[in-house]
C-alpha cells in the first residue's frame, strides 16, 4: 500500500471516528408499551349483599345483590388484585381481552372460607362489539350480518340445561351446563327470548329469564343460586 493510500484510509478513519462521538446515542431503550386488559366484577354470591370494588386499590366500581355488575375498565394486563370489601382475589388480567370476572359463593379451604370466582373472556379489545354472523347467499356469497349472540354462565350447585322459547316454540337448547362452567356464544335473533332454566338430572323448572329486545351484541344469561332458590339476568357484554 502506497504512501498516499495509507493516508487516506487513516484520514478517513478519524473522520468516522469523529461522526461517532457527536452522534446523539440514547442512553435509555425504548419506552415498552403498554399492555391493557379490560373487566367488570359481576355479583354471582346470593349470600354477597355488595360493596365496593377496587383492582390494585384503585376504585372500580360497586356492586349491590347477586346479579349486579360494575362496569367495564381497562386495567394494565397480567396479575391484578381484586378486592370486594375486605375479600381480595388474584385474578390474571389477558392482555387485549375483554372480560367478567364472576364472583361465586365462598368455599371452605381446610376452615377457612375462600371466595370462589370464574374469569370468563368475551371479545378481543380491538375486535368490533357489532356481533356479526357469516351468512352464505342464494348466490354463495358470503356476507357478514349483524347478529345478537347469547351464551349463559351457571353460577349455581345444580346442573342445568338451557331452553330459549319464542311464543312456547323452542329454538335452541343448551345442554347440561356444569356448575362454574360456561356455554359459548351462539346467534340468535334479534328478539326478546324467555329462557327456560331446568335441572339436567330432573327436568324440574328452576327460574325462567326474560332477555328483552336482542341488538346485534353479546350477551351473558347468568343463573346463580342453590336448588329451590335459583335466579338469573341477562347482562349485556358490550
Amino acid at each position: 500500500m502506497s504512501w498516499k493510500t495509507t493516508t487516506a484510509v487513516f484520514i478517513s478513519l478519524m473522520m468516522a471516528a469523529l461522526l461517532v462521538s457527536c452522534a446523539d446515542v440514547p442512553s435509555t431503550g425504548p419506552t415498552p408499551p403498554e399492555f391493557k386488559a379490560e373487566y367488570r366484577v359481576i355479583n354471582a354470591d346470593a349470600a354477597l349483599s355488595g360493596g365496593a370494588v377496587t383492582v390494585d386499590n384503585a376504585t372500580a366500581g360497586s356492586l349491590t345483590g347477586a346479579g349486579s355488575a360494575t362496569s367495564y375498565q381497562s386495567w394494565d394486563s397480567g396479575s391484578r388484585a381484586v378486592k370486594v370489601n375486605n375479600e381480595t382475589i388474584t385474578v390474571s388480567m389477558d392482555t387485549d381481552w375483554k372480560g367478567s370476572i364472576v364472583l361465586l359463593p365462598q368455599v371452605d379451604v381446610d376452615g377457612t372460607l375462600v371466595r370462589s370466582f370464574m374469569k370468563v373472556n368475551e371479545r378481543r379489545i380491538f375486535d368490533s362489539p357489532v356481533s356479526q354472523e357469516e351468512v352464505e347467499g342464494d348466490d354463495g356469497t358470503i356476507q357478514m350480518v349483524d347478529t345478537p349472540r347469547l351464551r349463559m354462565i351457571n353460577a349455581t350447585d345444580v346442573t342445568v340445561d338451557v331452553s330459549l322459547q319464542v311464543a312456547g316454540e323452542e329454538v335452541a337448547v343448551e345442554e347440561g351446563i356444569e356448575p362454574e362452567d360456561y356455554a359459548g356464544y351462539y346467534f340468535v335473533e334479534a328478539v326478546n327470548y324467555t329462557l327456560v332454566v331446568t335441572d339436567h338430572d330432573t327436568g324440574d323448572e328452576l327460574t325462567t329469564i326474560s332477555t328483552g329486545s336482542l341488538s346485534p351484541k353479546r350477551y351473558t344469561a347468568l343463573v346463580w343460586g342453590a336448588a329451590g332458590s335459583v335466579a338469573g339476568k341477562t347482562l349485556a357484554d358490550d
